[in-house]
């Protein structure tokens, strides 16, 4: 009987283990998909800026 309670209890930590592991995975995925957002926000950003840039330059020549 100990000995079923103990294997339980492990087999619970493992299951608790590998939901643990998959809700991680989950997050880094979706870090990573922010990271890229964030990413191309700021290189529209840039290049919003470089184009009012090289325009203000033009007109006032």
């Amino acid at each position: 009987m100990e000995e079923l309670r103990r294997r339980n209890i492990e087999l619970s930590r493992e299951e608790a283990e590998e939901r643990l592991c998959s809700q991680l995975a989950e997050l880094e995925v979706e870090s990573l998909d922010q990271a890229r957002n964030y990413h191309n926000r700021m290189l529209f950003l840039m290049d919003q800026i470089s184009r009012l840039s090289s325009s203000s330059l033009a007109a006032s020549s």
